[in-house]
């Protein structure tokens, strides 16, 4: 993300070119991740998919693509500007800085996305109910109105600042500091991208839990609730799924954002 000061149009540009890429090839992963943290009934990742599988076949995997594709066009790609803006107005240059820039740029992002996150994540959990964007986005009317669309908005919300505070504001220390041990670009590139996803994985899954169960009803959907009833480690089913989502979506995404730079500007 070295960039000489681009446009606030290059980099909205690359931003939904990058989160779009990335969400292309990263899908299936995320809806393995929203089914584990939906079910309530056990934790053992593996028998479950396996379950899923049998029952639903291989197809289950794809289900809700062109909503993830809407939902990181906005949602993701204006957390991708907020934060490359922010970046580019304030020159921020430690850590703390490069979190707080992360924290305002997923507020950003979470305000402009909700609706179209709230839809992904239904499409994903019950395809049978919600099979097409359009009847999700009119049975989530019909059930709750407007205020249907911003359905755990509180967890969405914070979901999107701790998310965006680590992937950011980690990736981009680590470049910086192993940059100056290692003269091999793409190993800087690659463990930066690797460890800032583990980090952001583990930090979100319990609030990525909570918003996940709220948007799909589920009465278990907050962490004293899950905690009590399914004890504290419930509050990181579906940390393996994540990590597996973040590390090839992050390395995707920054690749393409740093390439989209390099040939817009």
């Amino acid at each position: 993300m070295d960039t000489n000061r681009p446009s606030a149009k290059d980099l909205m540009l690359a931003s939904s070119f990058a989160s779009i890429t990335s969400s292309l090839i990263t899908h299936p992963i995320d809806v393995v991740k929203v089914r584990v943290q939906s079910n309530v009934t056990t934790t053992n990742t593996l028998p479950y998919i396996r379950s899923v599988l049998r029952n639903e076949g291989i197809g289950f995997m794809y289900k809700g693509m062109a909503a993830s594709v809407l939902r990181n066009g906005t949602f993701v790609s204006s957390k991708m500007f907020g934060y490359n803006l922010l970046k580019k107005e304030f020159q921020p240059e430690s850590f703390a800085s490069k979190f707080a820039c992360g924290m305002g740029a997923g507020a950003f992002g979470a305000v402009v996305g909700i609706p179209f996150d709230a839809v992904m994540v239904n499409m994903q959990n019950d395809p049978r109910s919600f099979p097409s964007i359009h009847e999700t986005m009119r049975r989530i009317y019909r059930m709750n109105g407007l205020c249907g669309y911003f359905r755990g908005f509180e967890y969405t919300l914070s979901r999107a600042i701790i998310v965006t505070a680590c992937q950011f504001s980690v990736y981009e220390q680590l470049k910086l500091e192993l940059g100056k041990r290692c003269e091999n670009s793409t190993v800087v590139f690659g463990v930066s991208s690797v460890l800032s996803s583990v980090t952001t994985a583990i930090a979100s899954n319990p609030v990525d839990m909570c918003k996940t169960r709220t948007i799909n009803r589920i009465p278990a959907n907050t962490v004293r609730k899950i905690v009590q009833e399914e004890g504290g480690g419930a509050l990181w089913k579906g940390v393996g799924p994540n990590m597996m989502r973040q590390i090839p979506m992050n390395l995707v995404r920054f690749a393409c954002f740093e390439f989209f730079m390099k040939e817009l500007c």
